[in-house]
């Protein structure tokens, strides 16, 4: 290993250089929420600071999120800017962790330091596009990959058991970080028994004070959501993405893959769990699911592999999304690492390690559905791997004096991506933001929430307008049915969107609120009080 480390005035202008790039692109993306679980995790972490407990457990949103979102929340900070702070921060912490990874691999000092300066237009943009725990989930696995994949893993004990606490902290982050690490940590300690003789015994030491530091860990929160449910529980969020890809599930899941629907739920209109919650979305454990297997039947099983297929593809796509040469990383990595396995055993040269996660961390989520931020952690992966390729590309005279080019098109193959999009989404979500102000200060808009479409930027809006959020109508109802519904649920405000709508019979007798002032949305006034007018502007 070419352990060269990177000195201190490098470590301190890699941080500045981040932080300042942070605070710069703060103002630009503070109403930046980008998911809809985005708005679950704020409310939740709400109801942890007014100490409703019982409704801020959850589960099928991970709590640790939440939870470090808490104190920023409590010291007064508004929390668009809270969120922002905090992802900013695991930013950070992330990005010295891709430090610490980095020394597993064969680098020079230069490259190791491309390499990072390389991560930091990657990390903002993770932290700052979307309110989401995936960046959490690679902070806390890139300190884990760090011990597991070191040579000296199995000389200390409190390696073992700081893989178990990271493993524990990674599942409060998000269920799925429950089964990668339970299979991740057996496999790389049976690696390491195997190819070390004269340490199995401290080998297993750390295997079974891992697997006991991270059962207590995550049995913690695993008996406070079977309680809440009165089952046996790891996570609800399981359930609802095996049915959202079942193959009774519309619209069909092979064609309109679960991440080009523009609305998580099509139940109609649903009631928020609690008090508190902004939409149903804050709890999908309570859906009305059918659940299915790949086993119940051929066609089952059919549509199974039919789905594999479709996410393999959808990875690799990813995989192309994050640098246009990430195949040929992985192609060439794999074969820098045979050339050497006859020379170097497995524990001792542990090239084969990343290579490994790559391959196990997105299994669960092929048989599911995959999107980007699902395989972030395999973004880090990736370009430390290019940082090896590259160097050993580097130590022959084959580039010659092209070795600075060679540098920067593999920096820019990775960092082009991110830096494009960081500078096309200025002010993403802002538009949302304003027009809920106005809606707000001009028009008074407050209460229960249903809308014709749009289910995204209508739950955004009833997020900010302190309302309820009751979601889209079923398809293909009666006027009838869609008027019945809105007086059960005693809808306040109907939001219709788009300019050229057939209206339903039923809303000509209701208040235009906003006089079609607002381009491309109309609202209409369900309530039987009268209300007030609103301010012109």
């Amino acid at each position: 290993m070419l352990f060269n480390r990177v000195n201190g005035k490098c470590q301190f202008s890699l941080i500045i250089v981040y932080l300042l790039l942070g605070i710069l692109l703060l103002k630009y993306y503070q109403y930046a929420i980008g998911y809809s679980d985005g708005v679950s995790y704020i409310s939740i972490s709400h109801k942890y600071v007014s100490g409703d407990f019982s409704n801020a457990i959850n589960g099928c949103w991970s709590p640790l999120f939440s939870w470090l979102l808490v104190p920023f929340l409590v010291i007064g900070l508004p929390t668009h800017i809270a969120v922002k702070v905090l992802s900013l921060i695991i930013g950070l912490l992330t990005l010295l962790g891709i430090r610490r990874l980095s020394y597993a691999f064969d680098m020079r000092n230069s490259v190791r330091v491309i390499v990072l300066f390389s991560m930091i237009p990657i990390i903002l943009w993770c932290a700052l596009v979307a309110v989401t725990p995936d960046l959490l989930v690679v902070c806390i696995l890139v300190y884990y990959l760090s011990i597991i994949f070191s040579s000296d893993y199995s000389e200390k004990m409190s390696q073992g058991i700081l893989c178990g606490v990271l493993g524990g902290l990674a599942y409060l982050s998000k269920s799925y970080a429950f089964y990668f690490f339970a299979s991740h940590f057996l496999l790389f300690n049976f690696l390491h028994y195997l190819n070390s003789s004269s340490l199995r015994r401290n080998i297993l030491r750390n295997l079974v004070c891992g697997f006991v530091v991270f059962f207590i860990i995550s049995s913690v929160w695993i008996g406070l959501i079977s309680h809440k449910y009165g089952k046996l529980t790891l996570s609800t969020a399981v359930g609802y993405n095996n049915y959202l890809v079942g193959p009774e599930s519309t619209p069909d899941p092979i064609k309109f893959p679960p991440w080009t629907r523009p609305t998580p739920c099509r139940q109609g209109l649903l009631e928020p769990p609690n008090e508190t919650a902004v939409s149903s979305w804050e709890d999908p454990s309570y859906f009305v699911l059918k659940s299915w297997s790949p086993l119940d039947s051929a066609a089952s099983f059919k549509h199974q592999l039919k789905l594999i297929y479709t996410n393999v593809d959808q990875l690799i796509n990813l995989y192309i999304l994050f640098s246009p040469i990430a195949p040929v990383i992985i192609v060439a990595y794999l074969i820098f690492c045979l050339n050497s396995l006859n020379h170097l055993r497995l524990a001792k040269d542990n090239r084969l390690y990343p290579l490994l996660t790559l391959v196990l961390f997105p299994v669960g989520y092929l048989l599911l559905h995959v999107i980007h931020r699902y395989v972030w952690v395999n973004w880090v992966l990736l370009m430390l791997m290019g940082g090896h390729c590259v160097e050993v590309l580097l130590q022959g005279e084959f580039f010659g004096k092209y070795k600075k080019i060679v540098l920067v098109f593999f920096a820019l193959s990775f960092a082009a991506y991110p830096m494009y999009s960081l500078l096309k989404n200025i002010n993403i979500g802002k538009d949302i933001y304003d027009q809920s102000k106005i809606l707000h200060e001009q028009y008074n808009i407050e209460g229960r929430i249903a809308s014709n479409t749009s289910w995204v930027n209508s739950m955004y809006l009833s997020y900010y307008l302190n309302s309820k959020y009751y979601g889209v109508p079923q398809d293909g109802i009666s006027e009838a049915e869609l008027e019945t519904q809105l007086k059960k649920n005693n809808i306040d405000y109907y939001f219709v969107w788009g300019s050229d709508i057939e209206l339903p019979c039923f809303l000509s007798n209701s208040k235009e609120k906003t006089d079609g002032q607002m381009h491309g949305l109309k609202i209409y006034s369900l309530k039987k009080a009268s209300v007030r007018q609103p301010k012109h502007r």
